[in-house]
Parts: C-alpha cells; sequence; structure tokens
C-alpha cells in the first residue's frame, strides 16, 4: 500500500520521526532505525490560566509547533541520503478541545492539569460510585477529560451543545496530517469514558449516566503501532514532510517514553521526571479492579495493561516554580561562570546532606494522586529554619518527589502482586547524576537511564516503526533502538536513613495536615472569589 522495502537492510538509510506534544512546547526528534537521534527540533506556547485552576490553549497553537518543528527536522536531514518512513504523534494526555464538524477549534483545549471540574467529580462518586467508575473504565472519578466535558455542559452548554466532538492532541494533529479523524485505545483510556474491558469501544454506561452523548467522542478506536493514512498534499506543502508519508497511531507521552526508556517486563517502574511525575508498570492481564485509589490504567502501545500512578507537579513543574520565584541568585551566578542554568541548580541539592537538614517537602502543588486524589490541596514545606539554605531548599523537592514515587510503587505492587526491582528513568531529571542517585537511594532499588534522553519522542519513533513494519514487534523494536547509559544503585547507609524519614516522617505529614490545608484553601479562595 504504502511501497514499502521487504527487507531489513533496505531501510538502514531510513528515518523514523516522532513528535511529543507537550504541555508547554513540543518537541520532534527524527531517528535512525538504531535509535540514533539524527535531527531534534523544539517550540514553545503558552498556557492560558483564565481562573484559579484552569489550565487553557489554542489547539490552534499545536498545529503551528508541528510545522515549525517539521520543516527544521527536514531541512537537517534534507542533506542525508535517505527517506522519512512514518511519522507518528505523542502528546500530552486529557486535554482535549471542542471541534465543529470540520474539525475546526470552538473554544480553548482544555489541559490535562486543569482542575476546574471538582464539583463533577463529587457528582460521580456520589451518584455512580467511585468503585463501579473505577471497575468499568480503569479511572476511578478525577480530573479526567469526561469530568471536564461535563463541566462544560453545565456551565457553558452551548460550547458543548455546539461541539461536534470532543478530540484529543494527537486525534487533532493526525487529522490535520492525514484528512482521517481517529483515537488511540491509549489516548481514549485517560478521558475517563473508554470501556477498560473492551478498549475498542466506549463506555456507554459512565457516559450516559453522567448525562453526556456519546456520539460527541471520536468514532474510531484504534490500537498503536498502526497506520491511519498518509500525508496529504496540503498538509506537506506546510509541513515539509513529504506526502503520502505514513501516519501511524502511537500512544500518550508517558506510555511512550517509558517505552522509549525501554518498559517492556514485568518488575520494571519507569518514572517520568518531566511536568508531571508518573510511575508505570506493565501488567500481562487487566490487573484488579479493587481498589480505585491506588492507581489507574492505562494502555501500552504493546497493547498490554499499564498501571499507572501520578505526581500532578512533577520535576520540571516544581523546579520551574522553584527557579521563577527563588533562583534569581543561582541563574546569575550560573551565568557568570558561564554553566548551564539547570546543571547548576541540580548541582546545588548534591552539597545537600541527605535529608535536607530536616527539610521535607511533600509535592501536591497542582492537586494530588492516588491514594488521596484531593484536587483542591495544596503541597507541604516542613522543618524550616534559620539554618535552611537554597541547596538544602533544592535537595529537598528531589526527596519529596521521590518519596512520592516510593509510596506510589507501594500502591503498584500491592495491586499487581509483583515486586518492583528496577526503575527506569526517563524525561528531564533524568540527565541530573544526583537526581537519579536520590531516587535510587530512597527507592532502594537501581535506577536505569536511557542514552536518549528525549524517550517520549523515540517512543513514539518505536510506534512507526512497527506500524512501518522495519520490526515484527515492539520487544524486538525496544531491544534495537533503546541503550542504557548509565545505571545507579542505592548506598546502603543512606538508603537506611531514607527508610526511616520515610516511615516516621514522610507517610503522616499530609495525613495529620491533609483536613486543615484543605480548610485553608477552602477559605482563601472563597474571599479571593469575593
Amino acid at each position: 500500500m504504502f511501497n514499502m522495502p521487504n527487507t531489513r537492510q533496505n531501510y538502514e538509510d531510513s528515518f523514523l520521526m516522532g513528535i511529543d506534544i507537550g504541555t508547554s512546547s513540543a518537541k520532534g526528534c527524527i531517528f535512525d532505525i538504531r535509535g540514533k537521534s539524527i535531527a531534534e527540533a523544539s517550540a514553545g506556547y503558552d498556557i492560558i490560566t483564565p481562573n484559579p485552576g484552569w489550565r487553557e490553549q489554542r489547539a490552534e497553537w499545536w498545529l503551528d509547533a508541528v510545522v515549525r518543528i517539521s520543516r527544521d527536522l527536514i531541512k537537517k536531514v534534507n542533506s542525508r541520503e535517505g527517506r522519512i518512513m512514518g511519522v507518528a504523534i505523542t502528546h500530552q494526555r486529557l486535554t482535549f478541545v471542542p471541534v465543529d464538524r470540520n474539525i475546526e477549534p470552538i473554544y480553548n483545549a482544555i489541559l490535562w492539569n486543569d482542575v476546574r471540574c471538582a464539583h463533577e467529580v463529587d457528582y460521580a462518586r456520589k451518584n455512580i460510585g467511585e468503585k463501579e467508575v473505577f471497575r468499568k473504565t480503569g479511572v476511578s472519578p478525577g480530573y479526567w477529560s469526561i469530568y471536564k466535558i461535563l463541566w462544560l455542559k453545565n456551565n457553558m452548554p452551548e460550547i458543548y451543545e455546539k461541539a461536534y466532538k470532543f478530540v484529543l492532541v494527537p486525534d487533532f494533529i493526525c487529522f490535520k496530517l492525514t484528512g482521517k479523524l481517529v483515537t488511540t485505545q491509549s489516548a481514549a483510556i485517560l478521558t475517563g469514558a473508554l470501556d477498560v474491558n473492551n478498549p475498542n469501544r466506549w463506555c456507554t454506561d459512565i457516559i450516559c449516566s453522567l448525562g453526556l452523548s456519546e456520539d460527541k467522542f471520536v468514532d474510531d478506536i484504534m490500537p498503536s503501532g498502526v497506520v491511519i493514512g498518509e500525508v496529504t498534499a496540503q498538509a506537506s506543502k506546510l509541513t515539509g514532510i513529504p506526502a503520502r508519508t505514513p501516519v501511524i497511531t502511537a500512544a500518550g507521552d508517558q506510555p511512550c517514553g517509558s517505552l522509549g526508556a525501554g518498559l517492556t517486563k514485568v518488575g520494571q517502574v519507569a518514572v517520568n521526571g518531566g511536568t508531571s511525575c508518573t510511575s508505570e508498570i506493565l501488567c500481562e492481564s487487566l490487573p484488579s479492579l479493587d481498589d480505585p485509589k491506588a492507581y489507574y490504567l492505562e494502555i501500552s502501545p504493546t497493547g498490554r495493561y499499564i498501571a499507572e500512578t501520578t505526581i500532578p507537579s512533577g520535576a520540571a513543574d516544581l523546579m520551574k516554580w522553584f527557579r521563577r520565584n527563588f533562583g534569581w541568585k543561582l541563574i546569575s551566578e550560573a551565568r557568570e561562570k558561564g554553566e548551564d542554568v539547570w546543571t547548576y541548580i541540580y548541582q546545588q541539592a548534591a552539597s545537600s546532606p541527605p535529608g535536607s537538614l530536616g527539610l521535607m517537602l511533600v509535592p501536591y502543588f497542582n492537586s494530588s494522586g492516588p491514594p488521596y486524589w484531593d484536587l483542591n490541596t495544596g503541597g507541604v514545606i516542613i522543618g524550616l529554619t534559620t539554618d535552611t539554605q537554597v541547596r538544602h531548599f533544592i535537595r529537598a523537592i528531589m526527596e519529596g518527589l521521590a518519596f512520592e514515587v516510593k509510596r506510589h510503587i507501594r500502591l503498584l505492587e500491592k495491586g499487581s502482586g509483583v515486586k518492583i526491582a528496577e526503575l527506569l528513568m526517563y524525561g528531564g531529571s533524568s540527565r541530573s547524576d544526583t537526581w537519579n542517585q536520590i531516587f535510587s537511594d530512597v527507592c532502594g532499588i537501581k535506577v536505569v537511564t536511557s542514552k536518549t534522553p528525549e524517550t517520549t519522542s523515540l517512543g513514539a519513533a518505536i510506534c512507526a516503526a512497527v506500524g512501518n513494519r522495519i520490526y515484527r514487534s515492539f520487544d524486538e523494536a525496544v531491544k534495537e533502538m533503546v541503550h542504557v547509559r548509565r545505571i545507579y544503585t542505592p548506598n546502603v547507609a543512606v538508603n537506611h536513613l531514607y527508610e526511616k524519614l520515610f516511615e516516621q516522617c514522610y507517610l503522616e505529614i499530609y495525613e495529620r495536615l491533609r483536613e486543615l490545608i484543605l480548610k485553608l484553601i477552602k477559605i482563601a479562595r472563597a474571599h479571593d472569589e469575593e
């Protein structure tokens, strides 16, 4: 159909394009079939915050970013012999945009970390039941797309009624590339509206119980690693990608990132050190759906189920918050010394003793994940003294995220019945030796990082490789395209300290302060809205 070569040798001079449309920027990479990055490009865009807790974007910004990235990438590989064999799009999950019949936006996209739907979530919990929703969809009521769609119906009924479809990020971009509107199992599951027992269809029971219309969801739900169609002549003119290049289904950013980090075995956990901090494990079959507070389900590009937890404010989010508000002196010092600012900031943590001189942070800065799932809550910084220095603060951020991941690993182990022995770190924090060693010391297991830091784009490229039949399976593709950079092992003495801090301090902090934090935020926000 696409005039594909028949032998592996014929692919040696071929390239694969993976584009990751993230929260604040899009990144694109071109890889060879061995997973080596040949060219990289990125493009940023804004986040609109009309009200506290709201996060929006213009879907047109994603397309503009894809156009800029594609043109840049194509220029960079034009001097090489070879051709682009396929394009795959990975993406910020949950984010959706209402569109008309021409698949043109009629309102801003509502982002994954938008938490305006607390009332709708409470409604689902009370009227359908948390366990019932979890059993049918693999996700308990939370900030998933379906509850924000319900918010639109309740608060902007004209937008809801006018919407032809509510489309996810890759649905929108792949339509612009191919003229075909489809979604994927991996993208669809975190809408909170997919039938987890049969991921080829929507969960009509839940959709109807919330008073929504199933026909407003995308009709075709496809697995990963499947050809959607070809880049049209019009899209080629816009992006520079050759016409008739196959566009292949990928998955959400975290499943693609964990695939690009090498997650193919039971007993591994892949942790993302990006804007959010997710932890994922593979399950050979549908895992237990008894405890809706322990984790939620995703679908790997390989087709296997993933049990996943999340910290909505992860490494990039918290470190950007720190840099923006408290990092001016470090930024100035790094620039004076001619050093990379982020590397310089991370180095400060290495000079702080483990335990950060008694400073501890709970990273619920933009809601909490399991086991609490509090949308309107806040983080905790405890143990500040006049001896606290900036280096202790930076290390406390890293340790706080590591402690929370350790909590999540326990939840994943309990639900799956599998002991986790290896942590695959990917995302921005994976570049920091200090960060990786802290995670190894806190969690008490080895941490593995890959040579390619852009594992999310690599995961998309792996999907393109499988879709093009360059490799017969995802396992084979990962074996050939993912390569280890470094392995970190826990320091026994430091791990012993962190075990004490985790058991005796960290696990108790939010439990003791939870009701007070929720009350504090409720009172303060009510006053601000008056």
